[in-house]
């Protein structure tokens, strides 16, 4: 009948809602497999995003003392992180940490420690005194200009500190001077491919 093309009657089974007509039960259905397909890519990407991890403190969380200067009881060592599921067609990574807040200090942000030239591969960088190799890439010089990791020791109460792992598509073996997340993304956007951060405070 014409009032059966022209109605769209339904009705509810618990949260569903299933047409009974022939055109509202085959519209139903492609909305239900694009939502499902939809869903599914949403779920593959997550599964997979690019992230950078630490065992030593959480995302955002106080950091250890032990990543501090000698000045406020800690020991210098760099960062303990793993890095999961770099992007398809990385080549090398770079490992770039600062302190923004350092602006109200002195003016810009600082430079507590960079490495170049890291293997695609690394899923981990182990926490090393300063000084010391770390094992992989390239060590580039801090805010001080001192070829090392540099502890944090902020005069002037809680900063909170950034890293980033930049997954590039070349192999980048130049050794970074003291260059900020913020720099080096508009200097080398042409190759970075993916960008991982993780963040955390101490004052």
């Amino acid at each position: 009948m014409k009032g059966d093309n022209k109605y769209t009657m339904f009705r509810r089974g618990g949260s569903d809602i299933t047409f009974i007509n022939s055109r509202g039960e085959i519209m139903n259905k492609a909305l239900l497999v694009s939502a499902s397909v939809l869903c599914a890519l949403c779920f593959s990407f997550m599964a997979h995003a690019f992230e950078v991890t630490s065992p030593a403190f959480e995302d955002g969380g106080e950091l250890p003392k032990i990543y501090a200067c000698s000045k406020q009881g800690g020991k210098d060592h760099s960062w303990e992180i793993d890095i999961h599921d770099v992007p398809d067609g990385t080549v090398s990574l770079v490992v770039i940490m600062d302190d923004p807040d350092a602006k109200s200090v002195i003016g810009k942000t600082y430079v507590h420690w960079n490495v170049s030239n890291i293997p695609f591969d690394t899923v981990s960088i182990p926490s090393t005194k300063r000084g010391k190799k770390i094992g992989v890439g390239t060590l580039g010089y801090n805010g001080s200009r001192g070829k090392s990791y540099q502890g944090m020791c902020p005069p002037n109460g809680e900063h909170k500190y950034t890293l980033a792992v930049y997954a590039l598509n070349i192999e980048f073996t130049k050794r970074l001077s003291k260059i900020t997340r913020e720099r080096f993304s508009k200097k080398y956007e042409d190759m970075i491919i993916g960008k991982a951060e993780i963040s955390g405070r101490w004052g």
